[in-house]
């Protein structure tokens, strides 16, 4: 009886844990997603990527239609910054190659880098996450993952 109680509850314990990652795994993919979408608005209005994803914050505020490139309003301000921490994942932007500048206040950028890692591999998640101005997820497990790699979700 006792161990079978004990059985239960390391299974159990297993299994909750990796419940756990994959909730991570999927709340990283679709902050990636949501970057991406934002990113993407972004070049359709101003031709080129900021170059840093904090141009992109006040989106609590509304009406991104008539937000200037330099606080388009794209990104609630918690997510609009180029490192950030959330639900055990890091999540870093990089700007890519100039592009042209923007009213002297910005440059525009041709394109971007887009990573999110486990802030603890193994324990808050197993998969790494890339993306870029293309607009594809790619995952790769236990390491830093790049355009070479996976696309995630796919089988």
């Amino acid at each position: 009886m006792v161990v079978a109680l004990l059985w239960v509850l390391v299974y159990g314990a297993r299994e909750l844990k990796e419940s756990w990652k994959q909730k991570n795994e999927a709340r990283a993919r679709e902050t990636v997603a949501r970057v991406n979408r934002a990113l993407a608005a972004f070049s359709r209005k101003y031709q080129g990527y900021p170059d840093s994803l904090q141009r992109l914050r006040g989106g609590e505020e509304g009406r991104a239609e008539t937000a200037p490139p330099e606080r388009a309003r794209l990104l609630e301000s918690e997510l609009a910054q180029d490192a950030f921490e959330r639900g055990g994942y890091r999540f870093r932007f990089q700007p890519g190659a100039g592009l042209q500048s923007w009213a002297a206040t910005m440059q525009l950028r041709s394109g971007y880098r887009l990573t999110a890692e486990p802030l603890e591999p193994g324990g808050s998640g197993d998969l790494f996450y890339f993306t870029d101005e293309n607009g594809v997820i790619h995952a790769r497990p236990g390491a830093a993952a790049g355009p070479d790699d996976p696309v995630a979700g796919a089988t």
